[in-house]
Parts: structure tokens; sequence; C-alpha cells
């Protein structure tokens, strides 16, 4: 017996991470998080149940800000300001 799918019943892979998920993989604080949304560096897409979704591409850079403010022993919003 062959059995068929129906691929348009199945939703696409989405490649945008919830707010828990980035906050493991960037190792970042919710407190900070917000900061980066407050000072526009973030822009995360709201779902209908306004849970915010980050881009792959974030991770990397708030990892790449994390890792020079800590060799700088800056915060965010100071390094942001200059």
């Amino acid at each position: 017996m062959e059995l068929l799918q129906n691929t348009k019943d199945v939703p696409s892979r989405s490649t945008l991470i919830v707010w828990g998920e980035f906050l493991e993989l960037t190792g970042t604080t919710p407190d900070r998080l917000s900061e980066l949304m407050d000072i526009g560096w973030l822009k995360p897409t709201r779902t209908a149940e306004a849970a915010l979704l980050f881009r792959q591409d974030d991770v990397y850079r708030i990892r790449k800000l994390e890792r020079l403010c800590s060799d700088c022993l800056l915060s965010p919003s100071e390094a942001a300001d200059e």
C-alpha cells in the first residue's frame, strides 16, 4: 500500500527563534534583550499571540556584542552610545 502525504497542509519550517531559545543561544539576560530592543538593535517579529520571534542573524550579532562588551567591560547601552 502506498501512502501519500498532503504537503499543502504541512506548515513550512521557520528559521525564526522564540524568546526563550534566543536567550539560551545568546547567553544574554531578559533585561539586556529588552534594552537592545528598546534602542533598536533588535526588531523581532510578533506572532498573532504577541510572541516575539528573532532571526538567526540576530543570534550571531548579539553573541558578538556580548563578547565585545565583555572584552571591553562595557554594557550594550554604553557600547551603543559611543
